[in-house]
């Protein structure tokens, strides 16, 4: 057996939703989908999971992020020409951004493809199409349309949640706990860029976390799953979920913080 790179991996795209019934049910937020105002009105930025794994062989490691939620339903199914997707790396636990691998699109290379880039800390390794394996650098790009990963079950998620106040905490339901009632995303796409890169670059062990930035304004970013979706604004409202998805990680310590900023979000209440 081959021991593996280590990596503190800070999400991996969790099985996670919040979701509210009325006399009609809404989805309003599963993994990290269409969690805050600005990533609902631009659906090409909005991260719906993201996910890192071993690479095709012992020394490459596998980041994918996913937009566009409901790809072709409720969002488009191409990705933006006017912003950035931005996978940020922390390799030594400071989580500040040690390499930032941004990609970027054009507008149709050729039918319904895309022109795209990948920058390495702001320089060019390799420039392809969507829907091909794109190779240059040192790294591997696909971006294109996708099944949607994600797995939830949201007629059995509302069956628990059935005439009961979402606010008080208790549930009604006491009917069998095997519940399956079917995948709601089953059928459904996304956006989905793949990018494979040596585990050289990681180093020893590396925290990740993916923003999407449009004129030089964070539209949403993802890093441990839902907390957004769950923490922020969890009574209702909105007026968390942009800022909270402006805040920058680190440096620990710093005003700036998620940690001092938004901690008390995430304390048990007794």
């Amino acid at each position: 057996m081959t021991m593996r790179t280590t990596r503190n991996i800070l999400a991996l795209g969790a099985a996670m939703a919040v979701l509210t019934a009325g006399a009609a049910p809404l989805l309003v937020g599963a993994a990290d989908h269409l969690d805050s105002p600005n990533a609902r009105a631009n659906g090409a930025l909005d991260i719906t999971d993201i996910y890192a794994f071993d690479g095709d062989n012992s020394v490459k490691t596998v980041f994918v992020v996913d937009v566009n939620p409901l790809a072709g339903m409720v969002s488009g199914t191409e990705f933006a020409t006017d912003a950035e997707y931005r996978l940020n790396v922390d390799s030594n636990g400071d989580f500040v951004a040690d390499d930032v691998y941004t990609v970027t699109f054009g507008p149709n290379a050729s039918g319904p493809k895309q022109s795209l880039s990948l920058a390495r800390n702001g320089t060019t390794i390799l420039t392809g199409r969507t829907g091909n394996a794109n190779n240059g650098g040192g790294a591997k790009v696909y971006a294109g349309i996708k099944d949607d990963p994600f797995f939830f079950d949201l007629a059995g998620f509302l069956r628990w949640r059935e005439g009961v106040d979402p606010h008080d905490g208790n549930y009604t339901y006491d009917g069998s706990t095997n519940l399956d009632l079917g995948d709601f995303f089953k059928g459904t796409n996304v956006s989905t860029i793949v990018l494979e890169i040596p585990d050289s670059w990681l180093g020893s062990s590396a925290n990740f976390w993916v923003t999407t930035v449009k004129d030089g304004v964070i539209v949403d970013r993802m890093g441990k799953p839902a907390l957004n979706t769950v923490f922020m604004n969890p009574f209702g409202g909105t007026t968390q979920k942009d800022p909270y998805n402006q805040t920058s990680p680190g440096p620990i310590g710093s005003a700036t913080a998620d940690v001092l900023m938004w901690g008390s979000q995430f304390q048990a209440v007794e």
